[in-house]
């Protein structure tokens, strides 16, 4: 059985927050890029399949992309 979307949110905010510090330390206290981070972790919660990955690689990567996207604007 699968946690819900929002479940899964909540426990996982501090690993958005940690990729923002592997990425790019010098802009953690940036609120956007805190939103952003965490607009990639909801987009993992809701697209996650658990028979093909564990959650924290899946949402890692999602993360990664999110800020990405976010520094190419």
């Amino acid at each position: 059985m699968t946690p819900e979307p929002e479940q899964l949110f909540e426990q996982n905010q501090r690993l958005a927050y940690s990729v923002i510090w592997k990425i790019a330390p010098n802009f953690a206290n940036d609120e956007d890029l805190k939103q952003e981070a965490l607009l990639g972790l909801w987009k993992a919660c809701l697209t996650w399949d658990p028979k093909k990955s564990q959650f924290s690689t899946y949402s890692v990567r999602c993360i990664r992309n999110q800020i990405y996207m976010y520094f190419r604007k």
